[in-house]
C-alpha cells in the first residue's frame, strides 16, 4: 500500500470524506487512487464531486 492509499483510507475511517489536494498533480494521483481502492474493494463512493470525495471504507 503506498502513501496516498493509506492517507486516504485512514481519512475515510476517521470521517467518511476525503478532501482533495488544491495542487492538481497531487489531486489527478488522489482521484487515481480513489478509484484504485474502488476497484480493489476497499473503498465504496458514495458521491464524488471536484473538491471532495465521500465514501465508506469496506
Amino acid at each position: 500500500m503506498n502513501d496516498y492509499e493509506s492517507k486516504i483510507l485512514e481519512t475515510l475511517k476517521q470521517s467518511g470524506e476525503y478532501r482533495y489536494s488544491s495542487d492538481m498533480l497531487s489531486k489527478s494521483r488522489e482521484i487515481a487512487t480513489m478509484k484504485g481502492l474502488e476497484q480493489g474493494g476497499l473503498i465504496r463512493i458514495k458521491s464524488q464531486t471536484i473538491g471532495y470525495c465521500i465514501a465508506d471504507v469496506l
